[in-house]
């Protein structure tokens, strides 16, 4: 592996003026060495070890080294990653994305959405936003009405392009109609058995009494639990499978249940009677004419348990794909309650807190939504385990972003200090960007009292030159006084810092890590409109938050 790091590092270094980034290599590592995925804390810490070691060597010895462990790398070309491909496709695809509207999306759930948006695309056909919202019992799956609304939001952001959206809860005369036909047909039943009784008849493989009753006695009790006559708790509706079944979770699995007052989020207290996921999903599957399912390990069990009811009424299965699990190492967690839990506590601002990998967070936090398609796509279709992290999505969004963002002048921990030498010049023209023109310049007026960074100030060493950008060459004269020295057109390969004239604005950046950054930014970063990206010179990449007070939120360096 450190062959493979110190090639791409030396790589990077060798096209940026000598100089290598950790993060900018990781993708490069991952696409040559995949099994880095497995340990990307390790591999990160290594790439910055030898990334180190690269740059201590000037760019002459950088190329020299670099041809020698492959001599023609400085003349390929990004080759392309293996296309994904779905199996049996058969003109176009309808795929389906069928979140909990709970909550906001965060970046694991988003790794299905962009898969099937990603192969609607490439066949043609139809995404459909289908809201599994089934469960008004369970508290941490409860549908939220906001959440139907950022939900769709977030799939806007991602580009995720929807041509038909549903909710199961507006369906439910649909699967009523449906499980009616199946008890007529003796495929299911209606259990009024005690649910741990049932549990223990499951384990051993043994049929309860409700199983073996009439097809008359099983459409009574139906029409007892719709019109509210039977309660909850005192019967549910099973598929029949195979007591036998190897896997007890196949065992006449539960396909309905009474709830009383469900208060959903849509329906309050009209229907009683809900479906569980794998049977609602199931009709649903077959009506939309879904042909291909992309669903998580998690979920491996349904495409079982649907394929009893698939056979019973003869339909055909759509084609099920099945993905491992994603690990993603980054800031937060993936527990919507303990997100919840953390809101209701001001732990955090809400779905959207910089701290948590929510896709509302990272749009907050001015990430492109193209970083977060490429890692998900770039990951591929597989059904083994992946490891994702924050470090692969930063590099992936500087990589969209680099070349398109403004650069300001930001000073965190800002002192006073006093500039001598500066009577000839009023203002400096700072271009907005090293290399793209295109997005022009600005002028900032020079006075002789400048704000500065505490601790650059303080490591100036005496009578050393340092460089205040796009100002000139200075060396201190005592702790609090600068004094422009020798020719200040002149750029030599020295220390440089920024700085921020009485214009600039008081401002705070938060963190990912919860904290917040107090310091000023120039004044023309304060004008930019709400929601743009910027870059903060030798700080990192920002995006405004709000103006008042002034506000940033930080994305990575």
């Amino acid at each position: 592996m450190d062959e493979i790091i110190e090639k791409y590092a030396l790589k990077n270094a060798v096209e940026h003026d000598g100089r290598a980034e950790a993060k900018a290599i990781f993708s490069k590592v991952v696409q040559e060495e995949p099994s880095v995925r497995e340990s990307v804390a390790f591999a990160m810490k290594r790439i910055q070890e030898i990334v180190d070691q690269v740059n201590r060597l000037d760019i002459s010895s950088q190329k020299v080294r670099l041809l020698k462990i492959d001599p023609h790398i400085l003349d390929k070309k990004e080759v392309s990653k293996k296309e994904l491909k779905l199996p049996n496709v058969k003109g176009n695809v309808t795929m389906r994305y069928a979140p909990n509207p709970n909550a906001s999306m965060h970046i694991g759930n988003a790794r299905v959405a962009i898969l099937n948006d990603y192969f609607v695309q490439k066949y043609g056909g139809t995404f459909i936003l289908r809201y599994d919202d089934t469960d008004p019992k369970n508290e941490n799956k409860r549908p939220v009405k906001e959440a139907y609304t950022q939900l769709q939001k977030d799939l806007d952001w991602l580009r995720v392009y929807v041509h038909k959206e549903s909710r199961a809860s507006a369906r439910l005369d649909r699967y009523y109609h449906v499980m009616a036909g199946l008890l007529k047909k003796n495929r299911a039943y209606v259990c009024t058995c005690d649910a741990a009784e049932w549990r223990e008849r499951r384990g051993a493989g043994v049929a309860c009494p409700c199983r073996m009753q009439s097809i008359y006695e099983n459409e009574r009790k139906w029409s007892l639990m719709l019109s509210a006559e039977l309660k909850e708790g005192h019967a549910v509706v099973r598929i029949k499978t195979d007591m036998k079944y190897k896997d007890p979770a196949q065992r006449d699995w539960v396909a309905f249940r009474i709830i009383d007052k469900p208060n959903h989020a849509m329906t309050k207290n009209k229907f009683t009677v809900w479906p569980l996921l794998d049977f609602a999903s199931a009709i649903d599957d077959h009506d939309f004419g879904v042909t291909h399912i992309l669903r998580g390990q998690d979920l491996a069990i349904s495409t079982l348990r649907q394929k009893w009811v698939y056979t019973y009424l003869g339909w055909d299965y759509p084609t099920t794909i099945t993905l491992g699990h994603m690990g993603f190492v980054g800031p937060g967690t993936f527990s919507k309650s303990l997100i919840r839990e953390g809101i209701e506590k001001g732990i955090y601002t809400g779905w959207d807190d910089p701290q948590l990998p929510m896709i509302a967070s990272y749009e907050r936090r001015g990430f492109h939504p193209n970083a977060i398609r490429k890692l998900i796509i770039d990951a591929g279709v597989t059904g083994g385990k992946i490891s994702l992290s924050e470090e692969m999505l930063a590099a992936h969004d500087k990589d969209l972003i680099d070349s398109e963002t403004k650069r300001y002048f930001f000073v965190k921990d800002q002192t006073r200090a006093k500039v001598e030498g500066l009577e000839d010049i009023s203002e400096v023209t700072i271009q907005n960007h090293p290399t793209n023109e295109a997005l022009g310049s600005r002028k900032v007026n020079v006075a002789s009292t400048l704000y500065l960074n505490r601790e650059d100030l303080a490591n100036i060493k005496k009578s050393k030159k340092t460089r205040l950008m796009n100002i000139g060459n200075v060396v201190k004269k005592d702790a609090k006084t600068l004094a422009i020295k020798g020719d200040i057109s002149v750029l030599h390969n020295l220390q440089k810092i920024q700085w921020v004239n009485h214009e600039g604005k008081k401002c705070v950046v938060l963190m990912a890590d919860g904290t917040t950054i107090e310091g000023i930014a120039e004044l023309a970063a304060a004008k930019e409109k709400i929601g743009t990206t910027l870059q903060f010179v030798r700080f990192g990449f920002v995006r405004l938050d709000k103006k008042t007070p002034l506000t940033f939120v930080y994305a990575h360096n």
